[in-house]
């Protein structure tokens, strides 16, 4: 026969066992819930290239341009591109700083001309597709200065989704420039 001692032990330990099992099963998902949160504002699309960048001079009212490059190994999901904002440090020039798609046609990008390199140009509007591929759309940022002065755009940073995931990213290259 049990005793009542035995079996308030016995109770003892199933609180100990369901509190540890209930311990086991929070801490699991709390830690699921973090990766996944990891996972879905984690990734990095753009090639982050901004360590070059060009430097150097052209004359007043030439257009400039530099792209942002989305990585060729992330595979050939589209990427939804929902705000695209240049960090301007400095633009004494009174540049306009544009934001343009450039539809690629195949072959080396022709940043100076891109009669030469697109298909098809428009402004760049918050949900655009872009799929990555050397024939694709791209993001460019076209940078024309209205005076003599300086423009320093250092990249530009992504806001973008890639299915479920979503993502701010910095990518582009550090562009200073004295205009004369």
């Amino acid at each position: 026969m049990i005793t009542s001692a035995e079996q308030q032990r016995h109770r003892q330990r199933w609180r100990w066992t369901a509190a540890a099992i209930a311990a086991v099963l929070l801490a699991g998902s709390l830690t699921g819930s973090l990766v996944y949160r990891h996972w879905l504002h984690s990734v990095r699309d753009f090639d982050a290239y901004a360590i070059g960048g060009m430097r150097g001079g052209w004359p007043v009212g030439q257009v400039r341009y530099t792209s942002l490059e989305i990585d060729q190994m992330r595979g050939s999901r589209p990427l939804r591109l929902d705000a695209v904002r240049p960090r301007i440090l400095t633009n004494t020039a009174g540049a306009r700083i544009n934001l343009i798609v450039c539809v690629r046609k195949p072959g080396y990008m022709d940043e100076q001309d891109l009669r030469h390199s697109c298909r098809d140009v428009h402004p760049f509007h918050p949900g655009e597709r872009l799929t990555p591929g050397f024939s694709t759309a791209q993001i460019l940022i076209g940078i024309r200065a209205a005076h003599p002065g300086t423009v320093h755009v250092a990249g530009a940073d992504v806001g973008y989704h890639d299915g479920k995931r979503s993502a701010t990213q910095y990518t582009g290259m550090d562009i200073v420039a004295r205009v004369q």
